[in-house]
C-alpha cells in the first residue's frame, strides 16, 4: 500500500521549481501514439481533492462526486467502485481526465460519512514544518495527499482493488 502512495507522490506533487515528474515529460522527446499523447494530457491535468459521493448509477459504472474543497461536480467512470461505494461516503482520489471522462489514478482513501468533519479538519488544516537539514531557510508545506495518507491511518475504509478475474463481464 505504501508503494501506492510513493508513486502516487512522485508521479503527480510538485516538487520544487521542476513541477511534477509528469510535467517534466517533453513529448517532442518521445514516440507517443496518439493515444499515449492523451492519456501524457489527462495526467497533466489531474486533480486530486476530497470528495462526497452524491449518487451512484452501477449500470452505467459511474459516481457523482461533490469536491468539497472547491463545491465543482464531477462524474467518475469506476466499475469497482460504482459497485462497492456508499452514496455520503467521503473519498480523497486523484482524478485523470481523459476525453470526457473522469478515472482514478488508482490511489483512493474511503471515509465513512460519520468521520466527515474530522477528516476535513485534519486535511484542510494549514501546517508546514521546517525541514531539518537547513531549518532557516526552507519551510515545507505539506501536501494534501501527505495529509489524507495520515487521515486514511486514522480514519479509512480498507479499499479492495479489483483484479481481471473479479468483474462479471468480458471488459478487457
Amino acid at each position: 500500500e505504501e508503494t501506492n502512495y510513493l508513486m502516487d507522490f512522485v508521479l503527480y506533487e510538485k516538487i520544487g521549481s521542476s513541477g511534477s515528474l509528469i510535467d517534466q515529460i517533453d513529448p517532442n522527446d518521445h514516440s507517443f501514439s496518439s493515444q499515449e499523447e492523451m492519456i501524457l494530457e489527462g495526467m497533466r491535468n489531474s486533480y486530486n481533492s476530497i470528495f462526497e459521493i452524491t449518487k451512484i448509477n452501477k449500470s452505467d459504472s459511474a459516481l457523482f462526486l461533490n469536491d468539497l474543497v472547491s463545491s465543482k461536480e464531477f462524474v467518475l467512470k469506476d466499475i469497482g467502485f460504482s459497485n462497492t461505494a456508499a452514496i455520503g461516503s467521503l473519498m480523497y482520489t486523484r482524478l485523470i481526465p481523459i476525453l470526457d471522462i473522469n478515472m482514478t489514478s488508482g490511489l483512493s482513501f474511503v471515509f465513512h460519512q460519520e468521520d466527515k468533519a474530522r477528516v476535513l479538519t485534519k486535511a484542510l488544516k494549514k501546517s508546514s514544518r521546517r525541514i531539518r537539514r537547513n531549518p532557516k531557510k526552507r519551510i515545507y508545506k505539506e501536501t494534501l495527499l501527505e495529509k489524507m495518507i495520515k487521515c486514511n491511518a486514522l480514519y479509512g475504509i480498507p479499499v479492495f482493488h479489483l483484479g481481471r478475474d473479479d468483474y462479471d463481464e468480458d471488459i478487457f
